[in-house]
């Protein structure tokens, strides 16, 4: 593979800038970003993703047009690719209109390449919260949620992109997922689930338990992925 510096090399103008800082996952990489940020408005790209040309320049018009708006967002395409590269797969994900309980479902996607926020979301958010190794945008759009609403332009901006040879893919890169997932439910307190100490013993009567539960308290559910707490030995 290429080095960052010789990619840079072809693509350089006075626009860009390059900071090199020690690996920290991709919320410290992230960080980095924010910090050196001075644009009025900020938008994010992964370096496997995929932003369409004409994106920024409709989420930012968007902007322009709605002043009072603090962050727009669009659809997204999710590609599956083999370890050559090629396409396996290829669905678009249409996010709809922004509800923020949404965000805690596991069949909305707001991913952070189809976002553009205003500079001033940094005063109440001032970044992401280092340790996670994957789901740093849910978290960001999670915190952000707490200040602000979005808008949602239809359409899609960009590909987010699942390599078969890379962390994405495979059983371990689910358990992973859905490990940090339930880390960041647990961080917000969303669900006093852990509370309770039911996964410390396997009871027959155990899943009857948590639906008698969950039917009594249905505010509990929202974004816990009970199956894969219940059942994935990783958990435990």
């Amino acid at each position: 593979e290429r080095s960052v510096e010789k990619v840079l090399e072809n693509l350089w103008d006075k626009r860009l800038v390059y900071a090199y800082a020690e690996h920290s996952g991709p919320a410290g990489a992230f960080n980095v970003g924010l910090r050196l940020a001075r644009g009025e408005l900020i938008g994010f790209l992964d370096d496997d993703d995929i932003v369409y040309p004409e994106h920024f320049s409709r989420l930012v018009k968007y902007l322009d047009e709605h002043p009072t708006c603090p962050a727009v967002y669009s659809d997204i395409n999710l590609v599956w690719l083999d370890a050559k590269g090629n396409i396996i797969k290829k669905k678009l994900h249409r996010a709809g209109s922004w509800q923020e309980t949404k965000l805690w479902s596991g069949f909305f996607l707001m991913n952070l390449l189809s976002v553009v926020i205003r500079r001033t979301c940094l005063d109440k958010v001032v970044g992401f919260v280092e340790g996670f190794k994957n789901a740093v945008d849910w978290q960001f759009a999670l915190e952000l949620a707490r200040y602000f609403s979005f808008d949602y332009l239809p359409g899609a901006g960009g590909e987010l992109r699942y390599w078969e040879n890379k962390w994405q893919v495979g059983k371990k890169s689910v358990l992973d997922r859905n490990l940090q997932r339930n880390l960041i439910i647990y961080l917000y307190g969303i669900s006093p689930f852990y509370s309770f100490g039911l996964l410390k013993k396997q009871k027959p009567g155990l899943i009857k338990a948590l639906a008698y539960l969950f039917n009594t308290a249905p505010n509990l559910l929202c974004g816990l992925e009970l199956r894969k707490l219940h059942s994935e030995p990783a958990y435990a």
